[in-house]
């Protein structure tokens, strides 16, 4: 990438979150005269986009909301594209393919997935989880298709890896409460810290030449490739405490089932997860360790003992009773 053919203005979906902050950030400092639109869905959060990435123009959008695509895309050039798990994608691709099209001066686009290595169709994914018709397992595939379909310039950033704070988050409960680590059928997984996803997902983003386009980049931090009985020893050695692993389902669903079937809004919530990590454990070979983010960045990779060593505080800290 070159400084002339930077985008002008990009818009950024996500942008107060854990990777689009981070991407933010390093778009500011990689080329400065690239013009910042941070979007959030929710109102109330726009006066803290100010304030937490200084120098970017906050706006309301929602990918439900043709209306607020429209405004959002005026002017912009390239497009960061995240979204959350469960979302109705056919609508929010469908509207966001409209929008773009409209616009007419989207150079790039960049969208974030979550899939395993090789799995970027939805025919690929077992019938069990395929009849939910959302959700985790087949909501990128989705989503990939309409943009594929749209012959729209897409670049894809695949998270083949586990996020690392979702030892603050997905694996919050089991961890603050009984000081473990549970998950159904223990597998190996690698991992990645979301700044580095960000940054490596603001470097493509920039590139304007098409190297990208049409193109998956899968991202894991080049180190860590481990069985999560494996992670809740690593943790237990940053934290100098016992953290004992359970990969039983009738554990899984003790710990995390009212959460899981609040947050989802259905009764078989924690079925839908068993039979998915049974999945991801009997493809667990597809993940693996590459250099990609390092590449990307002229640096390696976070790994996961010295995230944990930066967030022993909050790793250590008891939920609330």
């Amino acid at each position: 990438m070159t400084e002339n053919l930077a985008p002008q203005r990009v818009l950024v979906f996500g942008a107060a979150g854990h990777i689009g902050a981070p991407l933010v950030r390093y778009i500011m400092r990689r080329s400065p005269k690239t013009a910042i639109r941070a979007v959030t869905s929710d109102v109330s959060k726009l006066a803290g986009i100010s304030e937490r990435l200084p120098g970017a123009e906050g706006v309301v959008a929602d990918y439900l909301k043709p209306d607020t695509l429209a405004a959002a895309l005026d002017g912009v050039d390239a497009v960061f594209i995240v979204t959350p798990d469960f979302l109705d994608e056919v609508a929010a691709m469908t509207n966001l393919v409209r929008a773009v099209r409209a616009a007419g001066t989207v150079r790039h686009i960049v969208r974030i997935t979550g899939d395993p290595p090789g799995i970027d169709d939805e025919a690929k994914v077992p019938q069990v989880l395929r009849d939910w018709e959302g959700g985790t397992a087949i909501q990128h595939t989705v989503a990939r298709k309409i943009l594929d379909d749209s012959g729209l310039p897409v670049s894809y950033v695949n998270i083949a890896a586990y996020m690392m704070d979702d030892y603050l988050t997905m694996f919050a409960p089991s961890l603050m409460l009984h000081r473990m680590i549970t998950l159904p059928f223990d597998h190996k997984m690698a991992y990645i810290d979301p700044t580095d996803i960000g940054e490596a997902a603001g470097e493509i983003l920039l590139n304007t030449d098409g190297e990208f386009v049409g193109k998956t980049t899968h991202l894991d931090n080049g180190q860590d490739l481990l069985l999560f009985s494996e992670v809740a020893e690593l943790l237990g050695e940053v934290l100098g405490e016992k953290i004992v692993f359970d990969d039983t389902p009738e554990k899984f669903d003790e710990v995390n089932g009212d959460i899981l079937r609040t947050w989802i809004g259905r009764g078989d919530a924690v079925d839908y997860y068993i039979e998915y990590f049974r999945w991801e454990a009997e493809i667990s070979d597809r993940f693996r360790i590459t250099d990609v983010v390092e590449r990307l960045l002229g640096r390696k990779a976070k790994s996961l003992r010295k995230w944990f060593e930066e967030h022993k505080t909050a790793l250590r800290t008891p939920a609330a009773t």
